[in-house]
């Protein structure tokens, strides 16, 4: 479900006699998740909650710590264990062309507890009774990412100095300097692999 409209909130109404189908019980879990991400998405919060550490393994291999993250619809997607991961088995690691890349996480479901129905509009009467909640990994390369702005990008001025196909030379610059203080600036040396 990629609609972030979650509103207007409708419950179900319960009465003495109610017929209740799949749609009902649909429409009351809608419902609750639709609330919970819309809460999760005041937050003005996406991204890593908590955990959620990458650290490299080996040249192959990454290891992913247990963790939760929001996407921006306010999703959960939750690492619930530390795991070691292969690189080649991350979606997007054969379409890489540099050695720089970006790991993502996204929300994804998947059907779970295959049964028998009787009931099925189907030749194959196989439903599934769940939905199973889980993540996905990505790999981008670097220069198909878009630039993330950083809050810091409103006061600080970046300029490139100095680049070639070695190094790059970067100067931080305040945009707004207090009166009385000292504007800072600090540079920084970017080598490129």
């Amino acid at each position: 479900m990629l609609n972030r409209k979650y509103y207007p909130f409708e419950r179900n109404s319960y009465y003495f006699g109610k017929l209740l189908t799949a749609k009902d019980f649909e429409a009351e879990q809608k419902y609750f998740n639709d609330k919970r991400r819309f809460m999760n998405r005041l937050t003005g919060a996406n991204g890593i909650v908590a955990g959620l550490g990458v650290i490299m393994a080996d040249d192959a291999s990454i290891i992913v710590q247990a963790g939760c993250a929001w996407d921006a619809s306010g999703r959960e997607m939750v690492v619930p264990e530390t795991k070691v991961i292969k690189l080649s088995t991350i979606d997007g690691f054969s379409q890489l062309t540099t050695s720089s890349a970006f790991l993502g996480i996204s929300y994804a479901e998947q059907p779970a507890d295959e049964v028998y129905s009787v009931m099925s509009e189907d030749d194959a009467n196989v439903k599934y009774n769940k939905v199973r909640e889980q993540y996905k990994l990505t790999l981008l390369d670097e220069n198909l990412v878009a630039s993330i702005p950083s809050p810091l990008d409103e006061f600080v001025s970046r300029t490139v100095i100095y680049s070639d196909h070695d190094v790059e030379l970067i100067q931080h610059t305040p945009k707004f300097v207090p009166r009385g203080c000292d504007a800072v600036s600090y540079t920084h040396l970017r080598a490129h692999e």
